[in-house]
């Protein structure tokens, strides 16, 4: 697996981290908790990072950036396209009734995360699975158990308040 970027707004020097455990969230097909990193681009970014300031998140903070490299043995769930989405929701699916009363199917990352260390949904997957994949604004990993041979500073980056002015 390419080398992963983490951002961290503690402020706190990075250590290796208690990964909170992974808890579904209701009405979401997306974890809560978990460490999250998303694939380095270029030694210094990724879609997150990108995504992330651009969208106003940080707003007149200072983040730190990690480069990690992933055990060559980690187990990783990817959901590269419909067929990974499909074979993993067919593995670990996860039924609501939402407000309407309707039965609703999500991915079950609880169970997901007792056979996998983490899972990925790449840049594909999330174009193929738009819909499904509700609320993964990019591509993104989500790591349940500490898979990193090394972790490497990258830089501290400010981040300024976003204004949008509209002409009206």
């Amino acid at each position: 697996m390419v080398r992963q970027l983490h951002v961290s707004d503690s402020g706190e020097p990075f250590l290796k981290k208690k990964i909170e455990t992974v808890k579904n969230k209701i009405g979401w097909n997306k974890p809560k908790d978990g460490f999250w990193t998303s694939t380095l681009i270029d030694d210094e970014t990724s879609d997150w990072l990108n995504w992330s300031v651009n969208e106003g998140y940080y707003p007149n903070q200072t983040i730190k950036l990690w480069s990690l490299e992933v055990q060559d043995n980690a187990v990783v769930l990817v959901i590269d396209n419909k067929d990974d989405y499909e074979n993993a929701l067919a593995l670990y699916e996860r039924v609501e009734v939402d407000s309407n009363y309707q039965l609703r199917s999500f991915l079950d990352f609880e169970k997901i995360s007792k056979d996998f260390h983490g899972l990925q949904v790449t840049k594909n997957g999330l174009a193929e699975n738009r819909t499904e994949l509700y609320r993964w604004d990019v591509e993104s990993t989500v790591w349940f158990d500490w898979c990193f041979t090394d972790v490497t500073y990258v830089s501290d980056i400010f981040v300024p308040e976003v204004k949008i002015e509209l002409p009206f």
